[in-house]
């Protein structure tokens, strides 16, 4: 059955990989033969693990998974491994995942192609996260084409503290709601030059807040000052308990975090991708330089929002400074111009990737800036760790160094697969003027 869904998913990602291409001439269409070839590939690796697992018994075949996981085997079209597994984060709690990374080359006789990955994932936890997804990055033969996609879902209670600065650093602001997400992602990136890639871009995101609890008003007042705070307000009747016992109705009031926005957004957005990537695996790079620019355009008429763009840049460099050793640089920015953007699509600060340990959309604002360097060791075998530091800070109009979060922490990292590693991190976050932190367990390398 796994087997009959592999394959299923391989002929459809490669039908559509052969019309993403058709407005191009012969010449730089995808060779049948490569398809067929990968295909045929994948089917008979697919039988040899069924006869495998039918000759072992569970138990020797999941010593030897493990065991022989990080191992090179050339004679592998597509290596994919799955593990489930515990892990915690301050923003989702503890939970059980399951996260799949495959590994293959569109032409395997070409060495100088970067290898093309698949990842699916799906988790639940306590706190109720319920997700699943795909996503991945193909490098086409001749490195002709690069093509990224993302598809994710999902639903999570969590917090919100409204959108500023100013908002994010204080708790009481705190809004409960449930988190109702969809996102897709498509690129097409078409070769300009050595590791240089220019290419569309189609997007669509949809948030929706379900069972929202917003915060008092009175608790918002004793910490902002009467007036300090320009949100709407919402007055309830609820039951009231007297001093004697008895109950009565009275108005309560409560700040509108979301400032009166729909607490239902979606929208379709078009743009165009600038990409540089020399990278060895992008993975887990061991060299290499990252640069892309993203420049998205989300018009009224494809949303329930104003007009509104996006510019995104992301900026990574890797070197190996001694032996054993990687030092990792990230930049990162996002910048929202137009109307007002609503509450689902600012600048959020905080997730596994960067300024890990903050509670992910805590800090939201039109724009975004954030910078962390990293050092990844190899100790023993498959085991190594890292140590990063780093800070960011969400603004509206102007930058300031005053209101700048810092970010450092330290992991653990488990070769899984051959350099596709597991990750334990944790982050240091200072809130407020005080210190906290939060674990985060995944799959492959922060960035």
């Amino acid at each position: 059955m796994i087997r009959k869904f592999i394959l299923i998913t391989a002929v459809l990602l490669a039908s559509a990989t052969a019309k993403a291409q058709q407005p191009k001439v012969e010449m730089d269409s995808i060779p049948a033969d490569s398809l067929v070839a990968l295909l045929s590939d994948i089917e008979q690796e697919m039988a040899k693990m069924e006869q495998t697992n039918h000759r072992k018994g569970f138990w020797p075949w999941l010593r030897d998974y493990f065991r022989q996981g990080n191992k090179n085997n050339d004679k592998k079209a597509f290596n994919y491994r799955l593990i489930l597994g515990p892990h915690y984060s301050s923003t989702e709690g503890f939970g059980i995942g399951i996260c799949g990374t495959g590994v293959y080359s569109w032409d395997r006789s070409d060495k100088e192609l970067p290898l093309s990955n698949v990842i699916t994932f799906g988790d639940f936890t306590t706190k109720g996260l319920v997700r699943v997804g795909i996503r991945g990055t193909n490098f086409l033969p001749g490195k002709r084409f690069k093509w990224e996609y993302v598809l994710d879902g999902c639903t999570f209670p969590t917090d919100f503290y409204g959108m500023g600065f100013p908002y994010g650093d204080q708790d009481v602001m705190k809004t409960e709601f449930r988190r109702n997400r969809f996102i897709f992602e498509n690129y097409f990136l078409f070769r300009l030059a050595n590791n240089l890639y220019f290419g569309p871009h189609i997007s669509y995101d949809w948030l929706g807040a379900a069972k929202v609890e917003l915060p008092k008003a009175d608790d918002v007042d004793a910490v902002f000052g009467e007036g300090g705070v320009n949100l709407p307000v919402e007055t309830h009747i609820e039951q009231g308990i007297l001093e004697d016992g008895t109950t009565m109705e009275q108005p309560v009031k409560y700040y509108d975090t979301f400032n009166g926005q729909p607490r239902k957004t979606g929208a379709l957005s078009l743009g165009a991708t600038l990409t540089y990537d020399s990278r060895d695996f992008t993975l887990n790079a061991h060299r290499g330089m990252y640069l892309q620019l993203d420049q998205t355009v989300s018009p009224a008429c494809f949303s329930n929002m104003g007009f509104f763009a996006s510019t995104e840049a992301t900026f990574d460099i890797y070197r190996k400074v001694w032996k054993g050793a990687i030092l990792a640089y990230d930049l990162h920015g996002q910048f929202i111009w137009g109307d007002q953007p609503y509450w689902s699509f600012m600048s959020e600060l905080g997730n596994p990737k960067r300024m890990r340990g903050y509670y992910e959309g805590r800090y939201r604002d039109r724009h975004l800036v954030e910078t962390q360097i990293e050092l990844r060791q190899n100790l023993w075998r498959r085991w190594g760790m890292v140590v990063w530091g780093g800070c960011g800070e969400v603004f509206d109009k102007k930058f300031s160094k005053s209101n700048l979060l810092p970010t450092f922490g330290i992991g653990a990292r488990w070769e899984f697969i051959k350099n596709v590693n597991i990750r334990l991190d944790y982050g240091f976050t200072k809130i407020n003027g005080k210190m906290g932190g939060g674990v985060i367990f995944s799959m492959n390398e922060s960035f």
